[in-house]
This record gives C-alpha cells, structure tokens and sequence, in this order.
C-alpha cells in the first residue's frame, strides 16, 4: 500500500511536467463517437501483453483503470506504474491492468459538476460552459464503458482516477453514481468549486447513504512552494482536509478509503 500511495502521489506531482517527446507510447489511439456529448471522443487505450500469443491457453481478461486528464504524458506515466506494479521487475503489488485514457475537449464542461460564473484563479470565459459532468458521467457509463468491454478484455472491475477537477469529479461519482466503479482515486479533489457545494453533500451522503464494496484513495499533495498564491491553493488544500475529516467521522458507512498527505516541496 505504501508503494502504491507514493507512486499515486508521484503521479499527481509529475503529471503536469512529463513532455510528450520524452514519453514512449505505452498503448494505441481509439475514439468513440457520443451522442451524449455530440462529438467524438479520442481514448488511450493500453492493454497488457498477452501471455499466450499462440492461443494454447484461456485470454485474461483485466480490471480497468479509467483516467480523467488523459492525454498522452499522463496515460503514458499511469500506465508505467500500472505495468510496474502488475509483475514488472517481479513486482505484484496488484494485478495487470487495462488503462483507459480519456483526454480533454472542454476541460471545464466535463469535469464540473455544477454551472458557475467564475471562480479563484478562473475568468468567466473560463467558467462559460461549466456545469457538464453529468452528462459526461453520462457518456462514461452508457458509450464508453459499453465500447471498452465490447473491444478489450475487460474483467467486472472498474477504478476511476482523477486530479484537481478530475479528483472533484471522482468524487463526485462515487457520491451519485456509486456503482459505476469499484474503486474510487481523488488526487488533489477541487472540492472549493461552487463555494465547496459538492463537499456539503458529500459530507451529507457519506453521513446517511452506503457504500458498501466501493474503496477510495485520497492523496493531498503539499504544493505550497515559495512564490504560489496562498490565497488560492491554501482554501483548496483545507477544503481537501475537510473531505478526509467527513471519511474519518463516518466510517459506519463501510466505505473503505485511506487517505494520505505528503509533501511536494523541491
């Protein structure tokens, strides 16, 4: 688990900064048409290599990782960690894994869960079309999870991962569509958007609903390097800490999570 939790965090931390020439692709481009969303939607898709290319034995079928923010570094970094801990180097922290990237079109849109007229660190141009993460979740559960189990050799278990917004909509979807994945990952939720509105009823949900066989991960990352503004990552940061005190004060309601905080500061 702590091997995990750190190469979790140290995805979140190097995300942002890996370059897309300096990353191999680890898997191949597919797309998905959505009526949903009107559009067409480019994924990553990375699928482990199969033990029996020559067909003597039965073709595994693997649990899914889904990837908000997935454009190519990240899937590539995500993917890496996955391999390594599947069996790489001899390594079996957990099984081989299905990778699914899924990246952006309109960032804002998808992953927020409510419509705003601006936020910290966010213009109203920015913030014109938020407010679409239902209907994303929408085209998630009825066009994209059908697509990836009719396409790859999926087994009945799904994680969902994301950061900043994408954490806010993990979060989110554990809260609402709590069946949709087995395991939830929220890595620096944005749980201030709407003056903190889906952390209120996160609180309430995990106060008086069950969740019963769903798991999430929690990771706080300390970015307060010198020269950030305080005004801004400091309220996201305790509106992250207010999220793991509703998992800590609720635990009647067998959600299994753990939550971690580490420092980033370099």
């Amino acid at each position: 688990m702590k091997l995990l939790t750190f190469c979790l965090t140290f995805f979140a931390a190097c995300t942002l900064h890996a370059q897309k020439n300096n990353l191999a692709v680890l898997g191949k481009e597919d797309s998905v048409y959505s009526k949903i969303l009107n559009e067409k939607r480019r994924i990553w898709v990375h699928v482990p290599t199969n033990n029996s290319p020559d067909g003597i034995f039965e073709q595994l079928h693997y649990p899914a990782i889904y990837l908000l923010d997935g454009w190519e570094p990240g899937f590539n970094m995500l993917t890496s960690i996955a391999e390594l801990l599947g069996g790489g180097s001899g390594n079996l922290s957990f099984p081989q894994m299905i990778v699914v990237g899924i990246p952006n079109t309109d960032r804002t849109r998808d992953l927020t869960p409510t419509h705003i007229a601006s936020a910290p660190n966010m213009d109203s141009i920015s913030a014109r079309t938020s407010g679409g993460g239902e209907r994303f979740i929408s085209f998630i559960e009825k066009e994209l999870i059908p697509h990836i189990d009719s396409a790859y050799p999926t087994a009945p278990y799904r994680v969902f991962i994301g950061h900043s917004l994408g954490g806010l909509m993990s979060v989110y979807t554990m809260i609402n569509h709590t069946c949709l994945f087995n395991a939830y990952v929220a890595i620096d939720p944005t749980m201030i958007w709407d003056n903190k509105k889906i952390l209120n009823e996160t609180g309430k949900a995990l106060e008086q609903n069950n969740f019963g066989g769903s798991s999430l991960y929690l990771a706080i990352a300390n970015t307060m390097n010198s020269g950030i503004d305080t005004g801004i990552i400091g309220p996201i940061m305790r509106a992250s800490f207010q999220l793991r005190d509703y998992l800590n004060d609720n635990k009647k309601n067998e959600l299994i999570f753990s939550a971690s905080s580490v420092p980033l500061n370099y």
